[in-house]
């Protein structure tokens, strides 16, 4: 399965390959995988590298806007991720931050 293998591909040293991995994985966004890759994405807005980050914000947008799956049980989550993403000393966060909360609040 080539999900499983971006699974791990997001769990690597290389933060390079880790942002390729989820970009990968936010483009297969379909509503019944949406929970397990919400929870991959939440995992990497953590990330210690801010470029990882940003990707991780980008896949907020792409999962919102490739799936139907109805992510209100999500919202507060969304509302602390973005949150972060506001008060975080990367202005590469901050403005994918403001376009997330923008788009999905």
């Amino acid at each position: 399965m080539p999900i499983n293998i971006l699974h791990k591909e997001t769990q690597v040293k290389e933060p390079l390959r880790r942002a390729d991995a989820l970009k990968a994985l936010t483009e297969m966004a379909v509503d019944e995988v949406y929970p397990w890759l919400y929870a991959v994405v939440k995992q990497l807005c953590y990330d210690v590298n801010p470029y990882v980050r940003a990707t991780a914000l980008t896949g907020l947008l792409k999962l919102s806007g490739l799936t139907t799956f109805d992510n209100r049980e999500y919202h507060s989550d969304l509302v602390e991720l973005i949150e972060r993403g506001l008060k975080d000393r990367s202005s590469l966060i901050r403005s994918q931050a403001l376009l997330c909360g923008s788009v999905l609040i």
